[in-house]
């Protein structure tokens, strides 16, 4: 810090700020010195637009709240509803494989909106910890978080209802109620929804389409291809390179979904797309990789039984069938057949793909 504040590199000094403000979390006697490190950052850090120093000037007014260091009052709670602000904006932009930053500055948000004392910034905290839970299937932490969402919002607020409806329709999909999720989708849109809302209702319009046969998943890929690069738009590639079969389009795809193995695919709770180890197990079949085949496919059967995912749990049994079928085993037949009966009554009972 001192070598920072003799070169004039603010930057550093922020860096360093933030760590020694973390550290005394654990360290008491570090408290007085992050405290007064803490405020020079602070004063260094601009607090204006939406760049990386509003981002940073946001994220130390949360250690000096922690430390006990903002003064009370009026002053300290229009800093941080603005602070708030300029994280919230940040976290929507952050991409895909950016997990354990967005799990960070959703706390520091929550935080803020606190001691900003407003509730309406207190739903959107609690709006994006529910995005984020979704993405790492902590279906407890969702939970949560979306009933803080609905304690904090307002009923009048549109884009509370918009993103209320939105759940709906991605909960009734995920169930396989797809004439349901169809009727949910086709009612008016409240007034106030969020800027993409009607990117998110195409989207659940295609998958409900995928799930039901109607479409291709190359149709489906295809239609979204001015989406963001997002994990439900990564999840709608694979599904169009696995219809393609082996090639490039699968290799790349495999890659690109690789880094999330352990994720949900979707736009957090607002759609869903199976776990992305459902994708990675299709596509390491179709380049005959029969062995990740199978543990991916595991994996996703566990994520989509515990979400009650029931066309999701089909679609993996069907295609763990067909790896174990691949791999020869004659002990595996009575599994498979058993794996292949179930899947068959699940999807004539929902009207599903099989």
């Amino acid at each position: 810090a001192a070598l920072a504040r003799a070169a004039g590199r603010s930057d550093v000094l922020q860096r360093a700020a933030l760590a020694l403000a973390d550290a005394a979390e654990d360290r008491p006697e570090l408290r007085a010195a992050a405290s007064d490190l803490v405020a020079d950052a602070l004063a260094a850090a601009s607090p204006v637009g939406d760049g990386e120093g509003a981002v940073t000037h946001a994220r130390l007014l949360v250690r000096s709240i922690r430390l006990g260091a903002a003064p009370s009052g009026g002053a300290t709670a229009r800093a941080a509803a603005a602070a708030a602000t300029t994280l919230h904006r940040h976290i929507g932009d952050l991409a895909p494989d950016q997990v354990d930053e967005r799990l960070r500055l959703v706390g520091e948000l929550a935080e803020l909106a606190v001691a900003a004392g407003d509730a309406r910034l207190r739903a959107r905290a609690a709006h994006e910890r529910a995005m984020a839970a979704a993405t790492t299937g902590d279906e407890v932490a969702l939970r949560t978080a979306l009933a803080a969402m609905e304690a904090d919002g307002d009923p009048d607020d549109g884009w509370l209802a918009a993103l209320r409806a939105e759940r709906r329709v991605a909960e009734l999909t995920v169930d396989g109620r797809l004439d349901e999720a169809r009727a949910a989708l086709d009612a008016p849109r409240p007034a106030g929804a969020p800027d993409d809302a009607e990117l998110v209702a195409r989207r659940q319009r295609g998958v409900i389409e995928w799930l039901a046969g109607r479409v291709t998943a190359r149709e489906l890929a295809a239609d979204d291809a001015d989406g963001p690069p997002d994990l439900h738009g990564l999840a709608l590639r694979a599904l169009a390179a696995v219809e393609e079969g082996a090639g490039a389009a699968a290799a790349a795809a495999r890659a690109r979904l690789a880094p999330f193995a352990d994720l949900v695919c979707g736009m957090g709770y607002r759609t869903f797309v199976g776990a992305a180890g459902f994708h990675l197990g299709r596509l390491a079949a179709a380049e005959g990789d029969l062995a990740e085949a199978e543990r991916h496919l595991h994996a996703a059967l566990r994520v989509h039984s515990a979400w009650r995912a029931r066309p999701w749990v089909a679609l993996t049994q069907s295609a763990l069938a067909d790896v174990l079928e691949a791999r020869g085993r004659p002990s595996d037949r009575e599994w498979i057949a058993g794996l292949r009966a179930e899947a068959r009554w699940v999807a004539e009972r929902l009207g599903i793909r099989t």
